[in-house]
């Protein structure tokens, strides 16, 4: 159910594949970078985690974040959180996000 409201709220381009699990992967668009978009998603109130942070080398890190759709208990808040995701994700960073 809650990766169904994710999917549903972030389209399959952002979650390109579905799964059962806790949390949602999603490489980010060209431009953005991982440190800037969960910036962002942070100032709007929905948590995000970079992909750095699990690499054991982070330097290695795929350009992507984590979306966990557990934790939050209450299912129209997820969806919420997951639309603010997906509107930051259509948007272009800024020179202003860029320069955090």
């Amino acid at each position: 159910q809650r990766q169904h409201i994710a999917q549903c709220a972030l389209g399959s381009d952002a979650m390109p594949l579905r799964t059962d699990g806790f949390h949602i992967w999603m490489p980010l668009p060209d431009g953005w970078r991982a440190d800037v978009f969960a910036a962002e998603c942070g100032r709007r109130g929905v948590r995000v985690s970079e992909a750095r942070s699990f690499a054991v080398n982070a330097a290695d890190a795929p350009k992507a974040i984590r979306l966990c759709v557990s934790h939050e208990a209450a299912e129209a808040r997820l969806q919420k959180g997951c639309e603010i995701v997906a509107s930051i994700l259509r948007q272009k960073p800024s020179d202003a996000w860029v320069n955090i």
